[in-house]
């Protein structure tokens, strides 16, 4: 089994134990095995010594022997990629941990040829998914970065290749020592204006469940904040069989400001892909890129807000901008949507200051 697929399991097995079996293996099963057994050894040559020497120095009990690097060799993935949008995947992308810090290098014919230099980063359960996100035809690289203690969050790196390194372009922040982190986690990824370039909507950190999602907008090639919040956001898909109807309750600080309900229906839809393992948003769920279309693309919504129904076109076009609509919202609220249209298609909501 290919490194990529054994860190996948192991990162189920410790969130979802009894979800792992015939269906996980199914799902993240390699088109090549003998290929993706190639790629891991020639990753697995390259693990980045200063991580083994880091272990020893600074982690290590100091009743275990030293370390090597085979044995973190199931805290490291990869997948290979086509970074420079010619039709060939020449690339492998690794993500390595000791399972505390972590490094992303860029392998290429034997040899590694780019790897960013980011101090700050860290976790011990890695992903890694190819997402174009400016819609250049090329992929942005996400790594997501879990911490291991059975938390389901994540945090998010995203990186653009530019022909010769892999550069950082996700919003960040910069320590007291000069090292720069992402501050993304679980971030959803949604088109919100139709320009064919993907925002990012980050939720609250985990111990303030109270607060906004906030967004972020590509600018000049990199992320940068926007005065664009929600106080509420989520994502509603059809279901299989028959639609059914999902109420959440949510509560506004402010309910005399203006609000606005963002409702958009091209996103980033769930696929299981061995492309895109470790890569969720808010609610856990995997994504992949399908903005080209599709049936499941193809829906309607009832929505109620307080008892209330939302006017929408009969059906929600997907390739249109999202829909922005004033609403009146009080200090505890309900929304009530049931997806109807194709099984599986997916509408997203926010509600937020205007």
């Amino acid at each position: 089994m290919s490194q990529s697929v054994r860190t996948t399991l192991s990162h189920f097995s410790k969130i979802a134990p009894w979800i792992v079996g015939p269906i996980i293996l199914i799902a993240f099963l390699p088109a090549s095995k003998a290929q993706q057994d190639r790629d891991a050894e020639i990753v697995q040559q390259f693990f980045p010594q200063t991580l083994v020497t880091e272990w020893n120095s600074d982690f290590k009990p100091s009743a275990d022997p030293p370390a090597q690097a085979s044995d973190f060799d199931h805290l490291t993935v990869f997948v290979r990629a086509d970074l420079d949008g010619t039709g060939t995947a020449d690339y492998l992308v690794a993500a390595y941990s000791n399972g505390v810090a972590a490094v992303v290098r860029v392998i290429k014919e034997g040899a590694v040829v780019a790897e960013p230099s980011l101090p700050s980063m860290s976790g011990a359960f890695l992903g890694i998914t190819l997402i174009d996100l400016d819609g250049d035809g090329r992929p942005e690289v996400v790594v997501a970065a879990g911490s291991g203690t059975g938390s389901a969050w994540s945090s998010n790196w995203i990186f653009k290749w530019d022909g010769r390194n892999l550069n950082f372009i996700g919003p960040s922040e910069i320590d007291s020592q000069g090292n720069v982190s992402t501050v993304l986690g679980n971030a959803d990824f949604v088109d919100l204006v139709g320009d064919g370039r993907l925002d990012l909507v980050n939720p609250p950190e985990p111990d303030d469940p109270s607060g906004s999602y906030t967004v972020f907008a590509m600018v000049g090639g990199i992320y940068k904040p926007t005065n664009l919040t929600f106080d509420f956001y989520d994502t509603f898909v059809r279901a299989k069989d028959e639609p059914a109807t999902t109420t959440e309750s949510f509560s506004i600080a402010d309910p005399n400001a203006a609000y606005m309900m963002t409702i958009v229906t091209t996103k980033i839809f769930k696929k299981d892909d061995d492309h895109n393992q470790g890569r969720h948003n808010h609610k856990g769920d995997d994504y992949s890129d399908d903005r080209d279309g599709g049936d499941k693309q193809l829906c309607t919504a009832d929505i109620y807000l307080n008892g209330n129904q939302i006017a929408l076109p009969r059906m929600l076009n997907p390739k249109a901008p999202a829909l922005r609509i004033p609403i009146s919202v009080k200090s505890s609220n309900s929304i009530s949507v049931t997806v109807t249209g194709t099984p599986e298609s997916e509408v997203t909501i926010g509600i937020g200051p205007n």
